[in-house]
C-alpha cells in the first residue's frame, strides 16, 4: 500500500500495482476507485479491527478527510497550498 499526497500521485501509484492511502481536504470529494476511511465514517470502528489498510491488493483505495483540532486541519491546507504550485 503506497501512501500518496495528492490524486495524481495515487494514479500513478495504481498503475504501477499499489493501492492507495490519501489524507484529503475535508470538502475534497473521493476519487472514483476511492472510499473513505472507515473510522472516519464511525469513530467506533477501530484500525485494529478493520484492515483495510492492511495492505492486501484485493481491498479498495483509501482516503481520509484531515480532521481534529482547527489550526491542524487549517496547517494541512496550507501545506496542500504550498504543493500545488
Amino acid at each position: 500500500m503506497a501512501s500518496v499526497e495528492t490524486e495524481a500521485d495515487a494514479k500513478q501509484s495504481q498503475n504501477l500495482g499499489w493501492r492507495t492511502f490519501r489524507i484529503i481536504a475535508p470538502d475534497t470529494p473521493l476519487s472514483d476507485n476511492e472510499i473513505l476511511c472507515r473510522h472516519t465514517e464511525d469513530d467506533r470502528v477501530q484500525c485494529s479491527a478493520c484492515l483495510l489498510c492492511d495492505g492486501k491488493s484485493s481491498k479498495p483505495n483509501i482516503a481520509d478527510k484531515a480532521h481534529g483540532l482547527n489550526w491542524k486541519v487549517s496547517n494541512f491546507l496550507k501545506y496542500l497550498e504550498s504543493t500545488s504550485n
